[in-house]
């Protein structure tokens, strides 16, 4: 199994597969240990589709499957675990305490998949209820930037107010400095308004809005 940085372009695949396809799967063609795809897909919070968990291949019980036997060994509505609300000093011995303590994370711990500065990695970003993928890059512990960005002030200096970095190709994956322009908030709103797409799309668009309103008004009453 690979134990090198995974690719960005890489982490795309994998994500964009996940909800549909075995983790066993992904981790044979990828060549990954399984845990770790787990773990890219707890980290761009991406879960196993609906259709996937009703399959053969989520591996669940379903209704018809289970036995009477395995039924008299499950947790009873209700049941309270043994150590609630009691510490650790009430169920466990001192020497057990005692022993327990070389195993603990100590503080400042970090996990072993924190990324350093420089890093890039592939995020899911949702505006107005469209969902692209984008590239960051971290600049430091805790902060991060839109990689898109980063190399256009690393090319030309700070981006003015008011002003926003965008690509020509419509690519939000390609940030090569050639694929960036910088552009007003006027002239990306007129890039983006409904009335420079074609009559179909527009009359679509604003049959869309009309059942949203329906939905919402049906729902409220």
């Amino acid at each position: 199994m690979k134990k090198s940085r995974i690719s960005p372009d890489v982490v795309k695949q994998i994500i964009d597969r996940y909800p549909d396809t075995p983790t066993s799967v992904l981790s044979d063609e990828f060549n990954y240990p399984i845990h770790y795809i787990y773990k890219l897909a707890e980290r761009y919070n991406v879960k196993k589709s609906s259709a996937f968990m009703q399959s053969e291949y989520s591996g669940r019980i379903r209704p018809g499957q289970q036995s009477e036997a395995s039924k008299q060994h499950r947790f009873k509505p209700g049941h309270v675990p043994a150590s609630k609300g009691k510490k650790l000093a009430d169920y466990c011995s001192p020497e057990g305490i005692q022993r327990s303590i070389k195993s603990r994370f100590k503080k400042g711990n970090k996990p072993v998949s924190t990324l350093y500065d420089g890093a890039i990695t592939i995020r899911q970003v949702k505006s107005k209820g469209v969902a692209r993928w984008y590239k960051f890059i971290r600049i430091r512990e805790k902060e991060w930037e839109f990689y898109h960005r980063h190399i256009w002030k690393k090319a030309n200096g700070a981006i003015p107010e008011g002003y926003n970095i965008v690509f020509k190709d419509g690519d939000t994956l390609n940030c090569t400095l050639d694929n960036l322009e910088c552009i007003s908030n006027a002239e990306l709103a007129q890039r983006n308004t409904i009335h420079n797409l074609p009559e179909p799309i527009k009359e679509l668009i604003y049959l869309r809005t009309s059942l949203k309103k329906q939905i919402d008004k049906t729902l409220r009453k």
